[in-house]
């Protein structure tokens, strides 16, 4: 268990296996490639890394045995032509990768972009 306040990203996704610590890093180098204006934060208490404009939009989550991506605003307003998104709960939506090969950019490029800017309209 990490016992820090305050971590980095790659000290968060340190304490995973590695083959999900591979994973989480190639979703981070996908997100920030895709929104670099983006700030990036670790949420301590929900063992996640967010980014943000106005409000938070995408996350990477690591599980046990998965590594969720997770966007708000919710899925049916977001562009998802491959159809990946999955209802998380009230507020998200998710895509889940158990190995970084699954990891396709085309796919998952425009349901990033499309996240962040909803989140860039919306009013807080």
């Amino acid at each position: 268990m990490i016992s820090s306040l305050k971590l980095t990203p790659d000290e968060l996704f340190g304490g995973f296996d590695p083959h999900l610590e591979e994973v989480c890093m190639a979703l981070r180098s996908l997100v920030r490639k895709t929104i670099p204006d983006a700030t990036e934060s670790v949420q301590v208490g929900w063992s996640v890394v967010s980014y943000k404009y106005k409000t938070m939009c995408v996350l990477i989550s690591p599980r046990d045995s998965v590594v969720r991506l997770m966007v708000d605003p919710r899925g049916e307003d977001l562009d998802d032509p491959a159809g990946l998104l999955v209802e998380t709960g009230v507020r998200f939506m998710h895509v889940d990768f158990k190995n970084a090969d699954q990891i396709n950019e085309k796919n998952l490029v425009p349901i990033i972009l499309n996240a962040a800017q909803l989140c860039r309209e919306r009013v807080t």
